[in-house]
């Protein structure tokens, strides 16, 4: 198994030279290159689609993007270094809290 394709590093014989230990992380660690390796290229997927994804969608999206992508410290331009998610956050809680109050109804909760 290839990993890493721009070194072809082998996975079994990196584990040879420098143990098994040398593929775990921190907790903290791994939080990052997950950013790095999963959410970052998602954010590029959507960002490339997002004709065929919808604007609604691909903003939608970046909710659960943006502060993962920003802990990690990755260099890149995103959509939240031009315009401002500030208004992203503030209706997905103005939904959130129209959703509290509609199961509140339901219930019967005063």
């Amino acid at each position: 198994m290839d990993y890493l394709d721009a070194t072809c590093l082998k996975v079994k014989r990196y584990i040879e030279i420098n143990g098994a230990d040398a593929l775990c992380y921190a907790w903290n660690d791994r939080i990052h290159i997950e950013a790095c390796f999963r959410h970052y290229h998602t954010y590029k997927f959507l960002e490339h689609h997002i004709e065929l994804i919808g604007r609604e969608e691909f903003l939608k999206r970046l909710l659960d993007l943006e502060v993962f992508i920003k802990d990690a410290g990755i260099n890149d331009t995103f959509y939240w270094d031009l315009f401002d998610t500030e208004p992203l956050y503030e209706a997905e809680e103005e939904m959130r809290r129209q959703s509290e109050l509609r199961l509140e109804e339901g219930l019967g909760v005063q």
